[in-house]
């Protein structure tokens, strides 16, 4: 016999279950976009990803301006922590008093998510809060005192708030300046004009992934049904670890130098170096490494097979390196003023794309 106490604790659970599945099929279908709407987030990710570079310059321009040096190994999100941090513990770091620093510290968070999602490919978040991640950019630029980086985040603000300029393409350096520039160099030294070739070359690894690499690793990943849900994030570190746990060479257009499972997993592992690279904001690894991180995405798609993507990937590849080759053939001895005429042109932004 079925007690009234126990009958009432049965319905509350029962009602527990109920809305917690409405919460969990809310929060699936709020992370699944169309394929039009998949398009335009990766087209405002590729435009986020260039404030986010200029941001991180300038993040640290404002550490050094106060006798604190970031290590090169932390990426933009750990910056940010770290600004978090300083102004709990440094008067007027960034909040002008103590009644702003809460405020602040929600706007340091919100610029942290941004940075996360744009570069784990969360297309949902992006799509849908574009607008309030580069708010909060805008306003961090503000705080470490760069009104003009605050201006160049509002323009691109604007930008993909205007329907009439979805097909505007984001600014890049032309690879022939990137490439000039480092041809001038006489120095193994790190230098300025070094992290500005750096920083151009990220721009274009980072569309190539987002164009080429994250969709096919999702898609892949869901055709053969690794993941329970299907969603529109493209984290493409998160799914390889999904392929690396799941998947049997059965599943894979395996080269033929692979010869085991081992190497398979080694190859499918090497892909992702790119991906840290240019999310982790690893500057020196991306200059000595692009061609390698091409190379290897294109070996990537090859495995998961996508030829036609890995075609493309390998027709950029060799468009950068006829570029790069062209540059050091013509400029062999370049004199001091030429360096300087390319090493101004690399910073100035120009619109051009591969």
């Amino acid at each position: 016999m079925v007690t009234a106490s126990e009958l009432k604790k049965a319905k509350r659970k029962a009602a527990k279950a109920l809305k917690n599945q409405l919460m969990r099929l809310k929060k699936l279908a709020d992370s699944r976009l169309t394929p039009e709407q998949e398009t335009e987030a990766i087209y405002k990710c590729k435009h986020m990803y260039r404030c986010l570079v200029l941001l991180r310059q300038k993040i640290e321009e404002f550490f050094v301006s106060w006798g604190l040096s970031p290590l090169p190994e932390q990426d933009t999100s750990e910056l940010l922590y770290e600004m978090i941090d300083h102004n709990e513990r440094i008067p007027n770091f960034v909040s002008i008093n103590q009644n702003f620093k809460e405020n602040d510290k929600k706007t340091l968070l919100m610029a942290i998510k941004g940075r996360n999602k744009l570069c784990h490919g969360i297309l949902s978040v992006v799509f849908r809060e574009w607008h309030s991640i580069l708010l909060a950019w805008i306003e961090v630029a503000k705080m470490i005192g760069s009104d003009s980086l605050a201006t160049e985040i509002g323009k691109t603000l604007n930008l993909l708030s205007n329907p009439f300029k979805t097909n505007e393409k984001p600014y890049t350096v032309r690879p022939s300046i990137i490439f000039k520039s480092l041809a001038s160099e006489r120095t193994k030294k790190w230098t300025k004009s070094k992290r500005a070739a750096a920083i151009g070359l990220s721009n274009y690894l980072y569309d190539i992934f987002m164009q080429e690499v994250a969709p096919f690793v999702t898609k892949f990943v869901d055709e053969n049904e690794i993941r329970d849900n299907w969603t529109s994030d493209m984290d493409a570190y998160a799914h390889t670890n999904l392929l690396l746990d799941h998947c049997s060479m059965e599943n894979f257009v395996v080269p033929t130098d692979v010869k085991d499972e081992s190497e398979l997993r080694d190859l499918l592992e090497k892909a992702m170096n790119g991906r840290h690279a240019i999310c982790h904001d690893q500057y020196q690894n991306v200059l000595d490494n692009w061609p390698i991180y091409l190379k290897d995405f294109v070996s990537f798609l090859t495995t998961i097979h996508c030829p036609e993507a890995a075609e493309r990937v390998q027709d950029k590849l060799d468009f950068l390196t006829a570029k790069q080759q062209k540059s050091n053939r013509i400029q062999p001895r370049p004199s001091p003023e030429l360096g300087s005429s390319f090493r101004k042109s690399l910073i100035k932004k120009t619109k051009r794309t591969i």
